[in-house]
């Protein structure tokens, strides 16, 4: 009599996305280029906040999605402001 064997072993959760909000939101003391890297760690901060939600089985990183999200909308926050300040 064979037994069936299942596999125990579990997959790491992707955590890729709100890394890289977390890092593109770093890099707000580049002058000209936090016009980019601003909105992009906005966007993908919140697409992995949305995918974190939507499979909490497969993907992580909840304090980098939000940390990258609250840099990108401060950059652009600030930006703003410093555009009509002059």
């Amino acid at each position: 009599m064979e037994v069936a064997q299942t596999s125990t072993t579990t997959q790491p959760k992707n955590k890729i996305i709100a890394i890289a909000s977390f890092v593109f939101g770093l890099f707000f003391w580049i002058p000209l280029l936090n016009w980019i890297f601003g909105p992009i760690a906005l966007v993908l901060g919140i697409y992995a906040l949305i995918q974190i939600r939507k499979n909490p089985e497969f993907y992580s990183g909840n304090y980098f999605a939000i940390i990258g999200s609250f840099l990108g909308g401060l950059i652009i926050l600030l930006n703003i402001l410093g555009l009509f300040s002059q």
